[in-house]
């Protein structure tokens, strides 16, 4: 098998091609890179899921509702919202292991400006 990781779209569906049954779409699509900045007064109000012992950045996998930080930015930028499955892939510029990442949201105070990579 195949085990390089840089493909283009390109490769993968000449791959697929062959292997996906009738009637089956595949859609693929470059994640977008959103960046927001808030002030640390209240709760982030974001769940996180990671894999220990990868590399995979952690992801959304709940965002509460009501006076959340998260919420909030969401409520007031809806074009740029942040969704559950989008992630992290840095907090005040630095890039961290999953582990560290969630440590870094879970304590920070102050200013946070935290770049997530969000899937349509």
């Amino acid at each position: 098998p195949d085990t390089s990781t840089s493909q283009s779209g390109k490769d993968i569906m000449k791959k697929l091609g062959t292997k996906v049954a009738s009637g089956v779409s595949v859609t693929m699509q470059r994640p977008q890179e959103r960046t927001i900045t808030v002030e640390r007064t209240a709760r982030l109000g974001m769940n996180l899921n990671y894999r220990k012992g990868t590399l995979a950045k952690p992801w959304i996998s709940t965002i509460e509702d009501g006076t959340c930080l998260i919420h909030q930015w969401n409520q007031s930028n809806p074009s740029h919202s942040v969704t559950v499955n989008d992630r992290v892939i840095s907090v005040n510029g630095s890039a961290l292991s999953a582990v560290d990442t969630v440590e870094k949201l879970r304590t920070a105070t102050g200013t946070l400006t935290i770049k997530f990579v969000h899937f349509e």
